[in-house]
């Protein structure tokens, strides 16, 4: 590899020291001038380009809760020198601060017409620049004074974990409840507030998601969003031995079966294998003329997973009592 690299860095330089070498290496120098000059004089006319400016609403009053908040940005078309527009080019933006007080309040909405909200554009790019489009072009913010409802939340979801797992647990959100926020009154129906829903799948272990509340038409909700834990744990083969229960037993008669017990297999939870506590039987059905005596099982427990017998049927023997 040094030797291959050396060959090639002999070459070189052979190359350099030719005419052919020494008419490239003056003809690239004579094209970089030439772009830096094009580049020189193109900056120097005007340009036009498109902004997205980052804005901030300062100095709203403590008492005063915004039902629709300003966009975060706003999209501006500019027409100025290159020089002048290069700076906004490279690098982060200055945020547009707009103020509270220059708006109008009709006691319901803080507005912000279009000759005032493009003026305060135009500003911020200076004297020189041509402000030729500002979308939005003007603000219209309701807001209220009251104070908000206290909701509950409920979180809304479709999860499913891979094989072998299970979702071991409703889904907790970080808290309870949200404050909402509106102009009018908030209608009795409205219980609770909901998540967006929570989509996961493949899940192998317990999983934390930030998700957005969904807030009723015309109002607002704080905070807007809320962590949401999915609780999941791996899932344990068991068995055990659970008591075989006659059903239907002649009068005057019992009913013994072989065995009297019988193997459950099953999947639980990792967190429950050590105190597995739940009553579980197996139920035979006594028929005159059968030979074997039917199985099945009693009720089980959700945490369950995967429940099957060892068998299916099992002898007997009637007896007088």
């Amino acid at each position: 590899m040094k030797k291959r690299l050396r060959e090639t860095g002999q070459r070189l330089r052979a190359l350099a020291s030719s005419t052919r070498g020494r008419n490239l290496c003056t003809f690239l120098a004579f094209l970089v001038v030439a772009v830096i000059f094009w580049y020189v004089v193109a900056l120097n006319d005007e340009m036009q380009q498109e902004f997205e400016v980052p804005m901030e609403l300062v100095g709203v009053p403590n008492d005063i809760v915004l039902i629709s908040l300003p966009p975060s940005t706003v999209s501006v078309s500019v027409r100025d020198k290159g020089t002048s527009l290069l700076r906004y080019s490279f690098g982060d933006l200055p945020v547009l601060k707009i103020q509270y007080k220059d708006f109008a309040n009709n006691g319901r909405r803080l507005s912000m017409g279009e000759t005032q909200f493009v003026g305060a554009v135009r500003s911020f790019f200076g004297q020189g620049a041509s402000v030729s489009g500002v979308k939005p072009d003007s603000l219209s913010l309701p807001y209220t004074k009251h104070q908000g409802v206290v909701k509950h939340i409920k979180v809304v979801s479709d999860v499913s974990t891979a094989p072998q797992y299970v979702v071991s647990g409703p889904l907790v959100a970080a808290v309870d409840t949200v404050r909402v926020y509106s102009q009018r009154a908030i209608p009795k129906s409205i219980t609770n507030i909901e998540t967006e829903p929570v989509t996961l799948s493949g899940l192998t272990d317990t999983t934390e998601v930030e998700v957005h509340l969904v807030a009723p038409e015309g109002m607002r909700v704080i905070p807007p969003s809320v962590k949401v834990t999915v609780p999941v744990e791996a899932l344990i083969a068991k068995k055990r031995q659970i008591p075989i229960e006659v059903r239907k037993a002649p009068a005057g008669h019992r009913v013994i079966t072989f065995p009297s017990t019988v193997e459950i297999s099953y999947l639980v939870p990792m967190s429950i294998y050590n105190n597995d506590n739940y009553v579980v039987k197996a139920y035979a059905d006594y028929h005159k003329s059968a030979n074997k005596l039917g199985l099945t099982l009693s009720a089980v427990p959700e945490d369950y997973s995967a429940v099957t017998l060892e068998t299916d049927s099992v002898e007997y023997l009637l007896e007088h009592n």
